[in-house]
């Protein structure tokens, strides 16, 4: 799926939409995980909240994935409290202002998905979705 800014737009506000209609906040994600959240009646979009190991001396970090079946996840949330950061990453057809390359050391082609969407991240100084919603919030007014 080709993600272009006005479709990335709307799907950030389904997940925002889902994040304040479930109630979720860095206690709550850490007691769903596991669930998932059906978005809409689109394509049968879904959030899924999980968590992963990192390092061997840190538990895990949580994670929100807006999934779109059949083409993957444009959007995911990355929570880190034991090592104090957030990252958001975005997939889009266009560079994203203050958003760099997943894998900045490789060329383009490492950094798009099957669809020409480049994979691209920003990491914020502190584990909080309060804080990702904001930026999340400004990405959608301003892409």
């Amino acid at each position: 799926m080709k993600i272009t800014p006005p479709t990335l737009k709307k799907i950030i506000t389904n997940l925002l939409a889902v994040i304040d209609v479930e109630g979720l906040s860095d206690e709550v994600v850490a007691q769903r995980v596991g669930d998932i959240i059906k978005v809409g009646q689109e394509r049968g979009d879904f959030v899924e909240i999980g968590s992963r190991k990192t390092y061997l001396q840190y538990p895990a970090s949580f994670f929100l994935s807006y999934m779109i079946p059949d083409h993957g996840v444009p959007v995911e949330i990355r929570l880190n409290p034991d090592l104090r950061y957030t990252v958001i990453i975005v997939k889009c057809r266009s560079r994203i202002r203050d958003y760099s390359p997943l894998f900045p050391k490789l060329k383009d082609p490492v950094n798009m998905d099957g669809y020409g969407n480049l994979r691209q991240f920003k990491k914020l100084d502190k584990s909080s979705l309060e804080l990702a919603k904001k930026e999340l919030e400004h990405l959608v007014a301003t892409i």
